[in-house]
């Protein structure tokens, strides 16, 4: 990959960098076949953050995000998009929908410097990485407003706006 060691870069802001952003993603997405097996069909759905069984007849085509659970061990994740269907990510994939339906969901501590993602919404990996690594602690996990959150601590409010643009989100400030 020839990435080269910067001794004096911090490795948290490298993995922000190196991750793509959500329009990139989005550009990158691999054509999928389009067999629907509606036996098996969870359609995301962005009030709850959560696949829900699916009973409709038909996708819509227009923008739908789903999961197929083909057996105990095999999911398939698809986002139908402008009438084409495409393999994604789910992590990528929950945030792409998010964006789409323009919905915020991160939530935001700036005096404490805190940040709170919901246990349904796991990041993209390299921005797992990232906030870990930034924080230096594993996240708390709280209930606020009757959803489950990962709450991290020590992440300053300079690298939550960098990270959270770069997935299509606007963290909502609030007191943690």
């Amino acid at each position: 990959m020839q990435i080269k060691f910067i001794d004096n870069t911090l490795p948290q802001v490298a993995f922000l960098n190196f991750s793509a952003n959500i329009t990139e993603y989005e550009s990158i997405l691999q054509p999928s076949d389009e067999n629907d097996y509606d036996w098996a069909r969870y359609s995301f759905n962005p009030k709850t953050l959560k696949f829900e069984k699916s009973e409709e007849m038909t996708i819509d085509k227009s923008f739908s995000l789903l999961q197929y659970k083909l057996n105990e061990y095999t999911y398939q994740h698809k986002l139908w998009k402008d009438n084409n269907c495409y393999q994604v990510d789910i992590n990528w994939g929950k945030f792409i929908a998010l964006k789409h339906f323009k919905k915020n969901v991160i939530l935001i501590d700036s005096a404490e410097n805190k940040v709170a993602i919901p246990i349904d919404l796991p990041l993209p990996r390299l921005l797992a990485e990232s906030i870990m690594l930034l924080s230096g602690f594993a996240p708390d996990f709280r209930v606020i407003e009757e959803n489950k959150y990962r709450v991290f601590e020590n992440i300053p409010s300079i690298f939550t706006t960098n990270l959270f643009s770069i997935l299509g989100q606007t963290p909502i400030n609030t007191i943690l």
